[in-house]
Formats: structure tokens, sequence, C-alpha cells
């Protein structure tokens, strides 16, 4: 099964058009859902994972799913990488995106 993408944005965030423009550039399709107009998801997303920042990106396939922040009140949150902008190239092609 091929990954699965998706990629929780806010409009205007700089970020998130950063991580969007590198999927397109390596042609990999993904799901993309705007916060603005999902806020019930955005809210579910922000206390599940205890950040208010974006973009929150998934990759799934079939036994698991790794979401990716900017950073977490959490303390030891299981699948959850911490990234920061100078390191998202660096995770797409770690996790060969």
């Amino acid at each position: 099964m091929e990954k699965q993408i998706t990629i929780y944005t806010l409009k205007n965030c700089p970020i998130c058009k950063f991580l969007k423009g590198e999927l397109e550039g390596r042609k990999r399709e993904y799901n993309e859902i705007e916060i603005e107009d999902n806020n019930k998801i955005g809210d579910n997303l922000e206390y599940k994972f205890g950040t208010t920042t974006y973009p929150i990106f998934q990759i799934s396939d079939r036994d698991t799913v790794l979401t990716f922040l900017r950073e977490t009140d959490l303390e030891s949150p299981k699948n959850v990488i911490i990234f920061d902008v100078n390191n998202i190239i660096n995770i797409l092609d770690q996790y060969e995106i």
C-alpha cells in the first residue's frame, strides 16, 4: 500500500504553502484539509496533539500513522515527530515521500 499523506493547513500559513510546494514538486498526491473551513477537525487535532501550530501532517500506511507537528505540549506522544521548517525536506526524504 502506498503511503497516504494528509496535511492540515491554515490559508495564510507560509510553512503550509512551503510543504505543499515540496509535495507537489515531488509529484506526491496528498489530501489537504483547511482548518478555517473545518473548525471541529482543528479543535480535535489541537486537543489531541497539544498544539495550535500548523501545518500538521500525517503519513499513513496499512499499519501505522505518523503525525508531524511543529510543537506539542504532550510529554511523550506516540507516533509523533516534531519538525521545523529547516528539516521538512529531510523528513520527506527520510520517509520516502
